[in-house]
């Protein structure tokens, strides 16, 4: 295989929250994926030629996403890729781990709540 360009369909139906070490809160993401792009090979042989293929190719797995804190998260995959070359159809399955850093940490706008306000007030 020389590269792979795919694109996904995310779908995060699940989220939840550990304690780790009776200590530390972890919030996670579990979430499916399915797409497709192009897989492209290339073939060397003994002689010096070379034999190229362009192939589509869909893929789908699941994944689960860690919040190591504000910035940092911790991916967890399993994927299979399904490629249709000329010859015959190949599954290529792939268990990965990568970090994630988040650029964008400017403060989402959220909406003010009397109750919010008024609980505020009394815990101070």
């Amino acid at each position: 295989m020389k590269f792979a360009v795919h694109s996904n369909f995310i779908l995060e139906p699940l989220y939840g929250k550990d304690v780790f070490g009776n200590r530390r809160v972890i919030n996670h993401e579990t979430y499916l994926f399915l797409g497709g792009g192009t897989i492209s090979y290339e073939r060397k042989f003994s002689n010096g030629e070379t034999d190229s293929e362009v192939a589509p190719s869909v893929s789908f797995g699941v994944g689960k996403k860690f919040f190591m804190g504000e910035k940092l998260c911790l991916f967890v995959e399993l994927k299979d890729w399904v490629n249709f070359r000329e010859s015959d159809v190949e599954n290529n399955f792939w268990f990965g781990m990568s970090l994630g850093f988040r650029f964008n940490l400017s403060p989402r706008k959220n909406q003010d709540d009397a109750t919010t306000e008024k609980l505020d007030k009394y815990l101070q």
